[in-house]
């Protein structure tokens, strides 16, 4: 689980390992404090080559594999909007969705507490996705169709360490830095307290 759903603040946890009121890292637009140090800086002290890969893949193939190594590969593809690649548009144009009882707007909002009600008062809302116009049931398949994307990549690193011999030795990790309501609770984002944003995917293999 993650205590900041929202991309700055939960990666710097993960970098760090400190909670927001540590870091002092409360938003995506405050700069990180220069004298925090991250976990890839301990590896590397300890002999390792590290690299963080950032929405597209730049290569690793120059390494002469003679140390041993680190790689933080932070997809960008299921960051809103949903854009399916275009192998995979319309993959689940058929797809069956499920309306949970949550989507609906609460009848009488005034009993819920203001902190509560505010995302509704936004685009976070089921009624408008980030501005979107799209129902909530092609908004998710498109969702599920650009994650197709990550799985190719997944696949891929997986079978370059299996090339290097490395993959039986290798620790890989897969998780989200934040979860993502898509529907739930009437909401479309992350940043509240609820479930759906605060539990994340974590695989270590």
């Amino acid at each position: 689980m993650v205590t900041t759903a929202l991309c700055s603040p939960s990666r710097a946890s993960i970098f760090t390992g400190l909670y927001a009121h540590q870091r002092r890292m409360v938003d995506n637009t405050h700069a990180i404090d220069p004298s925090l140090v991250f976990f890839p800086e301990y590896l590397q002290r300890a002999g390792y080559e590290t690299a963080f890969v950032v929405k597209w893949h730049m290569g690793l193939e120059g390494r002469k594999g003679d140390k041993p190594f680190m790689l933080f590969l932070s997809h960008r593809a299921v960051q809103s909007d949903f854009i399916p690649a275009a192998r995979h548009k319309g993959r689940y144009a058929n797809a069956p969705f499920t309306y949970l009882a949550t989507m609906t707007p609460p009848v009488d909002p005034g009993t819920r507490p203001m902190r509560v009600q505010n995302p509704r008062n936004s685009c976070h809302v089921i009624d408008f996705k980030y501005n979107s116009k799209i129902s909530i049931a092609e908004y998710y398949r498109r969702y599920a169709e650009t994650l197709l994307a990550v799985d190719e990549s997944a696949g891929r690193v997986m079978g370059r360490l299996g090339t290097r011999g490395v993959l039986h030795s290798s620790l890989i990790l897969y998780m989200g830095d934040n979860g993502f309501a898509i529907g739930e609770h009437s909401l479309t984002d992350k940043r509240t307290a609820y479930e759906e944003s605060i539990r994340i995917p974590m695989l270590a293999r």
